[in-house]
């Protein structure tokens, strides 16, 4: 008798042994059920997440060029209309785009103090009672000088003179000077940029048989340059006519950044005519305050006009 009692209640502990087993697999399996139900509704919101997000930014892109003022944006559909047609050159709207839209940023408009950054000007004048003179070294023992006088506060006038062959064994070819102004009209703020009108009549690559530069001279310019984004970077855009008979409008944008001594320059020159555009670029080092060298490449983008350039600036008071 108490052998069957022993023997039923050892069998009634397996049972329930057994169900707490049961249901302590049917617990973790609701468990990972729930789990995954949660990590599927956690994906479900991070893919609307993202596509709030991607929404987001593109509705934030949208006000911020919808709240240009009118002027800035008819300005943009100016230039892009100029150079749409380019389209190597796409990357110049955006330069120019990125110009304008600085206007939100509070940055100071004057910081490189460079008065060009390979071929194309700044606003940067050269300071009153101050000069700047240039000598620029290029292909064929040519050496063109350049002098600009600070006459007055923002109003600079100088000439230049190019000697073809002057280093060398090839006769030295004297090429007619060339006059160059720059007036600063509005020294900038923290959210406009800097603006400056002027003239240069200095071409490069003299032809002597049709007295004439192959690569035309500026002519008179406007001029915007502005620091965007960070501390000095600079921007600087800007349009051109150097024949007045045909009314072709030219333009042309640029890059400089500076660390310390060293200066990083692009360029994109003659803006207009996509077979005589221009790609330059290089670096200015400052040796002291007063000098600097830059070694520049012209026309990097056609490999069969490509040329170095060594140029050497001072600057002094008289």
């Amino acid at each position: 008798m108490l052998e069957q009692q022993s023997t039923r209640a050892q069998e009634h502990k397996c049972i329930s042994a057994q169900g707490h087993k049961v249901e302590e697999h049917k617990s973790t399996s609701a468990q990972g059920t729930r789990a995954e139900d949660r990590g599927q509704r956690t994906g479900e919101r991070g893919q609307r997440t993202e596509v709030r997000g991607e929404g987001r930014e593109v509705r934030e892109w949208k006000f911020l060029f919808n709240s240009l003022p009118p002027s800035l944006y008819s300005l943009y559909a100016i230039l892009s209309s100029l150079t749409s047609h380019l389209s190597p050159l796409c990357t110049i709207r955006y330069l120019l785009f990125a110009l304008l839209i600085s206007y939100f940023i509070p940055l100071t408009s004057r910081s490189i103090y460079a008065w060009e950054i390979v071929d194309i000007p700044t606003t940067e004048p050269v300071d009153a009672y101050t000069y700047r003179l240039g000598f620029r070294l290029y292909s064929d023992g040519g050496v063109m000088t350049r002098t600009t006088f600070g006459v007055f506060r923002n109003i600079n006038i100088g000439f230049a003179w190019d000697l073809k062959n002057l280093i060398g064994v090839k006769n030295i070819e004297m090429i007619p000077p060339s006059v160059h102004l720059k007036i600063l009209i509005y020294e900038g703020s923290k959210h406009l940029p800097s603006f400056a009108i002027g003239y240069d009549g200095q071409g490069y690559y003299w032809n002597k048989d049709e007295q004439g530069y192959r690569e035309k001279e500026k002519g008179v310019f406007v001029v915007l340059s502005r620091e965007v984004f960070t501390p000095n970077l600079e921007l600087t855009a800007g349009a051109n006519v150097n024949d007045f008979r045909k009314s072709t409008v030219h333009g042309f944008a640029g890059i400089s950044y500076m660390i310390e001594k060293l200066s990083f320059l692009i360029e994109y020159d003659n803006l207009r005519d996509e077979k005589f555009h221009r790609l330059n670029g290089g670096i200015r080092f400052a040796v002291i305050p007063e000098l600097n060298f830059e070694f520049v490449g012209r026309n990097m983008a056609k490999s069969e006009n490509a040329e170095r350039v060594l140029k050497v600036n001072y600057i002094g008071r008289f």
